[in-house]
């Protein structure tokens, strides 16, 4: 415990002596730098720094790991965690709690961004070693528990079945619930929203805040994180005053807490704007979505997915309000930006198809479409990933404005049946595969079976406010065919 302290003391003297540094040298060429950007300019200096003391040096691989991960730097952050580990094995093997640590943070990093079935794998094993080292009652457990959970796919059995697991096991260590318990609260609220299970999530999210406010106050950035949970949930419930009046207030208190110019504010204003959207008001949300985007456009490296998916969000709306050729400069500028997720890449690429489609460029979206599908269906990584359901929906749209009537009815059929599965009946995104669906038997003048269909489905698609205008008349023209309004 000695030694661990002595080299969590030294670190922080190297810290300090890198901002001291830093700031001596203000001039030209540091004015205006992020603290990223000092650490991304000093990181290899300050390691050759520490070449006689390798116990500090691999802490502070860690260290600076954690932060080029966060800032979506995952090349450097995995060169730094590999190169970490490999100095601390050799300073005390794998029976060591520190070693242990670089290993897990450097299977979340693979997990998340690098090869994902391979960093589950690692998860996996990262949580036997802990167990053979610490046992099965130690908060390190509960944490391996939740990353491991948060690799598997949002409607896996085992992904639930190890955050209950995590939420007990961290309910039996704190006889006095702590943050500890509101982290595993909050990990729950977000598997049973994944489910859509909005009101089990909204109790839990509740929950885990009423300890964080307890503990850390309203302020601090798991409270936040928290709040934002429960205003997400509130707009999924339909609940869209309490929501906004949520976010508007997180909004305001990110402001207050890290200034006017931040990545923080530009991802409040991003989930205030999704509210606003899914309640229709799209040029109240188009405001917002721009005023988020230029400050992520500011703070955040090109692909990073809270710039990514404000800009999509931003075209959208603006594609909703008949721009759309506005929308389309938008997502071809994103394109052309760098490098991203490759599940938001593909969503990025859905929807540029998409838009394409509803400018009347059918034998193009189509070509992209179906390119676009089989290889999401045909990756490990990527099959299960929003953006496969989504380019298969758009698929069978396209179907239908190019008149292939029966392979737009297959499409959809299996798109619904996947849609139910995860989301409900009473779903938009249900009920925009069953109005699919009821077009391709309308085209293919099975009328019954599509008046039926549409009976059920196009009210609730129509009044959704995430519901694209193009899409809702190609709907109402196939229902109107049928002699319905």
């Amino acid at each position: 415990a000695r030694l661990e302290r002595d080299t969590a003391d030294q670190v922080a003297e190297v810290l300090i002596d890198l901002f001291e540094t830093t700031a001596s040298e203000q001039g030209p060429e540091t004015e205006g730098r992020t603290v990223e950007d000092l650490l991304r300019l000093h990181t290899e200096e300050v390691l050759e720094g520490l070449a006689g003391r390798p116990a500090v040096q691999a802490r502070m691989g860690l260290i600076l790991g954690i932060v080029h991960r966060a800032h979506s730097h995952f090349a450097e952050s995995r060169k730094l965690l590999r190169s970490a580990l490999e100095q601390r094995l050799a300073l005390a093997g794998w029976n060591d709690e520190e070693s242990l640590e670089i290993y897990h943070e450097l299977a979340t990093l693979e997990a998340s961004s690098g090869n994902p079935a391979h960093g589950q794998r690692m998860l996996r094993h990262s949580l036997d070693l802990y167990r053979a080292l610490l046992g099965t009652r130690h908060e390190s457990i509960a944490i391996c528990l939740e990353d491991l959970a948060g690799s598997l796919p949002p409607a896996s059995k085992e992904r639930a079945r190890l955050l209950e697991e995590a939420l007990d096991l961290r309910q039996e260590l704190e006889p006095v619930p702590g943050i500890g318990t509101a982290s595993s609260l909050n990990a729950l609220g977000l598997a049973r929203m994944e489910e859509h299970r909005f009101d089990e999530a909204l109790d839990l999210f509740r929950r885990s805040f009423a300890l964080v406010k307890r503990d850390l106050g309203e302020d601090h950035p798991f409270s936040l994180a928290v709040q934002t949970n429960l205003a997400v949930t509130l707009t999924q419930l339909n609940r869209f005053d309490e929501a906004q009046a949520l976010e508007r207030r997180l909004v305001e208190t990110s402001r207050r807490i890290y200034g006017p110019d931040s990545a923080i504010v530009a991802n409040a204003l991003n989930n205030l704007g999704a509210s606003l959207a899914a309640a229709g008001r799209w040029q109240e949300a188009e405001a917002t979505f721009g005023e988020s985007l230029a400050l992520a456009r500011r703070w955040l490296p090109p692909g990073h997915s809270t710039l990514d998916n404000t800009a999509r969000n931003l075209a959208y709306v603006v594609e909703y309000q008949g721009r759309t050729s506005e929308a389309l400069a938008l997502l071809e500028g994103l394109t052309a930006d760098g490098p991203s997720d490759p599940a938001s890449r593909a969503s990025t690429e859905a929807q540029l198809a998409a838009l394409r489609l509803h400018a009347g460029e059918v034998e193009a979206a189509v070509e992209v479409l179906e390119r676009l599908s089989r290889r999401l269906e045909s990756s490990e990584t990527l099959r299960g990933v929003a953006a496969a359901a989504q380019a298969e929906r758009l698929l069978g749209e396209a179907y239908l404005v190019d008149g292939r009537y029966r392979e737009a009815e297959r499409v959809f059929r299996r798109t619904l049946g996947s849609a139910v599965e995860v989301y409900g009946p009473q779903h938009p995104l249900s009920a925009y595969s069953a109005c699919g669906l009821a077009s391709a038997l309308a085209g293919q003048r099975r009328t019954e079976e599509a008046r039926a269909l549409f009976a059920d489905c196009l009210g609730l698609y129509s009044a959704w406010g995430w519901a694209d205008p193009v899409t809702v008349a190609t709907y109402r023209g196939f229902a109107a065919g049928l002699g319905d309004s």
